[in-house]
């Protein structure tokens, strides 16, 4: 990652980086502490930090009786992503590295862990499963899929047709993330 030390003795630790890494700084910060494994970690930083190609992430959560009683997801908007990277004052931001990223890129950050954490134990989580959805290809291009698929190290299973049957939740909300308006959060729980 490319840390630009400011020169300015500020007493405190900050570095500029570029937009994209401030992206998936957020994602994945969140995503670890929303409980994603080192698998779904190692799967964010390649399809968005190192290639541009995963544009929503969705973890659902499981309960003793395997049923999914929560979702987050993450969805990225590419195309304003590139409006907001070209432009001057949207392309890079000021970080304190002695603080999350996703606090200091929205003020909700911190409500957001602290409300996850409170719906994962009060719905007895036993287990977090990662599904992606990946960039457009081209119609019909299945090399480009499989292409991408590989890279990313996903690969189909029985549960992605049940993938897109999502249960009825009684609480969802959505947000724009911060100064990332390119980024979308969503959380639903029974």
């Amino acid at each position: 990652m490319l840390e630009v030390k400011t020169g300015i003795d500020t007493g405190l630790d900050v570095v500029v980086k570029p937009r994209l890494n401030i992206l998936y700084m957020v994602i994945y910060e969140l995503a670890e502490q929303f409980g994603a494994n080192s698998i779904c970690l190692e799967t964010i930083r390649k399809g968005i930090l190192d290639k541009q190609y995963i544009k929503k992430i969705t973890l659902r959560y499981y309960n003793r009786n395997n049923e999914i009683v929560g979702e987050i997801y993450f969805e990225i908007d590419w195309e304003k992503y590139e409006i907001n990277a070209a432009d001057d004052k949207g392309a890079e931001f000021k970080i304190n590295c002695k603080k999350s990223t996703y606090s200091q890129i929205s003020e909700m950050g911190e409500e957001i862990v602290k409300y996850v954490n409170k719906m994962r134990q009060d719905l007895d989580i036993v287990e977090i499963k990662s599904w992606y959805n990946t960039i457009a290809c081209k119609p019909g291009d299945r090399v480009q899929e499989k292409e991408i698929d590989e890279y990313l190290g996903l690969s189909s299973s029985k549960e992605d047709a049940s993938y897109n049957i999502s249960p009825k939740f009684q609480h969802n909300f959505e947000l724009v993330f911060g100064m990332l308006d390119e980024l979308t959060i969503g959380i639903k729980r029974k």
